[in-house]
């Protein structure tokens, strides 16, 4: 995780095991991405 930051990541996302919470993550990442996130002006 500190090497991806250190590379200029700026998110960190781990992938569950269970393909029930795997699922529950991939909605949470859209949620994120697509309201939460904010991209830079043009």
């Amino acid at each position: 995780m500190a090497r991806s930051y250190a590379g200029g990541a700026n998110s960190y996302v781990t992938k569950p095991v269970d393909f029930g919470e795997f699922m529950k993550k991939i909605k949470e990442m859209k949620l994120y991405w697509t309201i939460i996130n904010s991209l830079p002006k043009e």
